[in-house]
């Protein structure tokens, strides 16, 4: 599992992705998997 813990100042290269459909973005909390796995 991923745990987004903090928020970094200066962003570095993306290394891991997450797309959702916008009736999934709304909720607070949700499981999700990466693109990548």
């Amino acid at each position: 599992m991923l745990y987004l813990t903090r928020r970094v100042e200066t962003p570095a290269q993306t290394t891991a992705s997450v797309t959702l459909p916008v009736d999934m973005r709304v909720k607070s909390r949700i499981k999700v998997t990466l693109n990548d796995g």
